[in-house]
């Protein structure tokens, strides 16, 4: 009987304990290219890679001879497919955005300003609607070069249970799909 408490105990600490998921992004918008990486745990690393836009979207090079092109156009309608992570709750940001201009250092430092008023606002407002446990920003200012660089690091947190019923949803969504697309063609074939 205790074995079974235990048992029991254990798999619910398993599908309640927090997991954290960490993405990392590093643009550079001279060069053109984002590096990401993502971590669960902190630690343990689960990909990496790079993106570079081409003419007609975004290419995520996930390895040094495989790439995954994304157009403009899905890009769009990808905002409903990622519904499903809404369970997964911030827990931290943080950006360091460096600028600098050789030729107006006046600029840059315009552009460095209205960042850093920029980052103030949007962490006041995601502290105020407690989306947030940590917002924090840094600006990097470089005297003499060209520079515009953005390094951002994002912690999700979520649990086992809140993956199980996602990874369920996405099942039960594509067994709809599939079973609307059989009935289709099986009407077609009835009509001819």
């Amino acid at each position: 009987m205790n074995e079974w408490i235990i048992a029991a105990a254990a798999a619910a600490f398993t599908l309640l304990c927090p997991i954290f998921f960490t993405i990392y992004l590093f643009t550079d918008l001279y060069e053109k290219k984002c590096c990401f990486a993502f971590y669960v745990l902190r630690f343990i690393k689960l990909h990496g890679g790079y993106a570079q836009p081409y003419h007609g979207g975004i290419a995520f090079h996930l390895t040094d001879k495989k790439a995954f092109l994304l157009p403009f156009g899905e890009m769009i309608s990808a905002n409903k497919r990622f519904r499903i992570l809404r369970g997964f709750r911030l827990l931290a940001y943080s950006h360091v955005i460096e600028i600098g201009s050789a030729a107006d250092p006046g600029k840059a430092l315009i552009l460095a300003a209205l960042a850093q008023g920029g980052s103030a606002a949007a962490g006041a407002a995601v502290k105020a609607g407690r989306k947030c446990r940590s917002f924090k920003s840094d600006v990097l200012l470089h005297q003499g070069h060209d520079v515009a660089k953005i390094s951002q690091r994002t912690i999700l947190v979520f649990n086992l249970l809140l993956l199980l019923c996602a990874v369920w949803k996405l099942f039960l969504r594509k067994i709809l799909e599939w079973s609307a697309e059989h009935e289709k063609n099986r009407k077609k074939t009835e009509s001819k």
